[in-house]
């Protein structure tokens, strides 16, 4: 299967149980991103493996995952308590492997092994990955990050039918006609996931926001901005190169949004008066 998320395009591949894993996450959250194409033109492989014996090390119960880069193999490792993962960029595969192939949770670890992959590549093709609910309207978008808990969602839900939803959880920013657009990606919270669209729109304000009694915005100094905004990255960078990409995409985006705090209330009518702030 093909899928195309931010401009790039990844191949699923598995046999066996692998495939039921891709058929399931095709039907429940990467249908929308489906794409034509051949085996040549992809950007990434993500590979299901077919092994079902995997020992989970004793101590990774003890924590949620890790994220390495062995320097040098030249590979990136992921592990958590249900799966492991073995990123080669040299071959452009990715080899996503479950330590209980029936795990009922198995699509949402599927989909959290391409969150990594697919942030991972963002930031080497100039993009960045930002955990924040985009909304448009009459071709103006609008991104409220912050972090779990502060509203993303909850914004989403009441600015909607009035404003679309592109995603409530992460969206990509990449550059394309000289303007930030956003791109949606398959990593939406799932009361909203079906109202998702798939398109990408340039990007009019980019705000960093918290609950209160009224609709309020605070201008921001470039020095907030960079850091609230590298705080927003979705998935943290695990190289120098990486951190490096990163930051100099972080001040590019700084220098071409706006930015400002939002404090806003949980009142649909006081929301929809937001459009005056773009």
């Amino acid at each position: 299967m093909l899928v195309s998320i931010a401009g790039l395009k990844f191949a699923l591949t598995g046999s066996c149980v692998g495939a039921e894993i891709i058929d399931e996450a095709t039907a429940e959250y990467l249908g929308p991103f489906a794409c034509t194409g051949d085996g040549d033109s992809v950007d990434f492989t993500l590979r299901v493996m077919d092994i079902h014996a995997i020992k989970m090390p004793a101590n990774l119960q003890r924590r949620r995952y890790e994220i390495r880069y062995a320097e040098s193999e030249g590979r990136f490792f992921f592990e958590n308590i249900h799966a492991r993962s073995v990123i080669d960029p040299s071959e452009k595969v990715m080899k996503a492997s479950f330590f209980n192939p029936r795990d009922p949770q198995r699509v949402r670890l599927l989909l959290a092994q391409l969150r990594l992959l697919v942030s991972l590549l963002t930031l080497e093709n100039h993009g960045l990955p930002i955990h924040g609910a985009a909304l448009y309207r009459n071709n103006r978008c609008a991104i409220f990050s912050g972090p779990s808990g502060t509203g993303k969602s909850t914004i989403a839900n009441l600015l909607y039918p009035q404003w679309g939803i592109l995603n409530d959880e992460c969206v990509v920013l990449r550059p394309d006609s000289d303007k930030y657009h956003a791109w949606s990606t398959p990593f939406a919270n799932m009361n909203t996931r079906s109202r998702c669209s798939v398109r990408k729109f340039p990007v009019n304000k980019l705000f960093f926001i918290k609950q209160g009694t009224s609709l309020e915005t605070t201008a921001m100094n470039f020095t907030q901005k960079y850091f609230s905004l590298l705080q927003s990255v979705y998935t943290l960078p695990t190289t120098r190169e990486h951190g490096a990409l990163a930051m100099e995409t972080a001040e590019s985006v700084c220098r071409s949004i706006p930015m400002e705090t939002l404090v806003f209330p949980r009142h649909k009518e006081t929301l929809l008066t937001i459009d005056r702030l773009l």
